[in-house]
């Protein structure tokens, strides 16, 4: 079943990292809500990207945002 988003998801984060780090993971937990059930949605990848409930390395997650910024600001 498609996931229709009607508009613009933003999302942010802000971290203070006071030590080196040699590299990091962060992970996406999403889910949906349909007539008041709950289910989560899984890790697909679309078109090389990874959507829905994912985990990233900090590899992967600096080269969608070097991919993003290319693609924005061009």
């Amino acid at each position: 079943m498609p996931i229709y988003f009607p508009g613009i998801a933003n999302v942010s984060l802000a971290a203070t990292v006071k030590r080196p780090i040699k590299t990091f993971e962060l992970s996406f937990n999403m889910n949906r809500t349909v007539n008041g059930l709950t289910l989560p949605i899984k890790c697909y990848m679309m078109y090389g990207v990874s959507l829905g409930s994912c985990s990233y390395n900090g590899a992967r997650l600096c080269q969608i945002m070097n991919d993003s910024l290319l693609e924005n600001l061009g």
